[in-house]
């Protein structure tokens, strides 16, 4: 069997797809040695193109056009397409969405990351053959540690990649504000760029990018998590955060990553409520506590993935 990802990973802190394509490769090879994976579409034997963003990016070197080409010419190749993303996060710019929706017929299958993405691509029209599956990460990386929560030292954490605003930087800065005066809570920003259009940047930690054991290691020295990002797909630094053992404040808009959280956190709807759900953290920790770390791993998630895989070609 050979299989070509349409993304070729890189072993840097990056995003949840690149994440992914790492975990399903080391997945497919601890499982099947005869698997051949390729990244590229120089081959008359590929059995399965699997699709991880439909644009030519960075490390998206394939995008919907060839792929159609490349059925054309091999009809028998199976297509499934990983759709972990859509306009919304970006406030709506319409390039990502027309490109999914144009080309979804052409699919064998449709894999969402979260029912939150499907119920999004399915008001805008989608009626494909689909399948939902949560991502899921490294668990070699990012486990719970052993700790008794004091409330004379609380630490918050929260890390992203991207400086987009809708990431929550508002209310990081709004936290910042917060703790300014108080002396048990201390509030780190893990990331590549901090967003200081607002120009507060005191009592935040600002550090990073980190990936892997390093970055496990990190967020385990913390407590609670927050996110106040917004319109996610399913995103992985929830799923990391909780991985850590670590309950989750998260704003009521974050998408598919509400359906990750369930009973382990509190959701706020704006600066008022966020401190508020934060002190019932604090008041309640242990109640957060009974994470299904199973669920966020990357062995149950990569293992959905290669059952279709195999479903598809048999």
């Amino acid at each position: 069997m050979k299989i070509c990802f349409t993304h070729k990973p890189i072993n840097t802190s990056f995003g949840g797809g690149n994440q992914f394509v790492l975990n399903m490769i080391k997945f497919i090879k601890n499982k099947d040695v005869s698997i051949q994976i390729v990244f590229d579409l120089n081959h008359r034997d590929i059995d399965i193109i699997f699709v991880l963003d439909p644009r030519i990016l960075s490390c998206n070197k394939i995008n919907y056009n060839m792929v159609s080409q490349y059925k054309t010419y091999f009809p028998n190749v199976k297509i499934i397409h990983r759709v972990n993303d859509c306009d919304k996060p970006r406030g709506n710019y319409n390039v990502l969405d027309p490109i999914i929706m144009r080309n979804f017929k052409i699919n064998d299958l449709t894999i969402f990351v979260s029912k939150w993405t499907y119920e999004y691509y399915k008001k805008k029209g989608f009626d494909g053959n689909y399948k939902i599956i949560n991502n899921g990460c490294d668990v070699s990386y990012f486990f719970p540690k052993k700790y008794i929560f004091d409330k004379k030292n609380i630490n918050i954490v929260t890390h992203h990649w991207s400086d987009n605003w809708n990431k929550g930087f508002e209310y990081y800065n709004a936290i910042a504000e917060y703790i300014k005066n108080k002396k048990n809570i201390k509030f780190t920003f893990i990331g590549r760029k901090y967003n200081n259009k607002e120009g507060i940047t005191n009592n935040i930690n600002i550090i990073g990018p980190y990936n892997g054991i390093k970055l496990g290691n990190l967020l385990r020295e913390n407590d609670i998590y927050l996110t106040g990002s917004k319109f996610d797909n399913c995103p992985m630094h929830v799923i990391e955060g909780l991985s850590c053992g670590l309950p989750m404040l998260y704003h009521e808009d974050i998408g598919g990553g509400e359906e990750i959280c369930e009973n382990n956190g509190e959701k706020f709807s704006d600066i008022n409520t966020m401190i508020e759900k934060l002190n019932k953290i604090i008041d309640n920790y242990d109640t957060y506590l009974d994470i299904d770390y199973k669920k966020l791993s990357s062995d149950t998630c990569c293992k959905k993935y290669y059952y279709e895989i195999i479903n598809l070609l048999t």
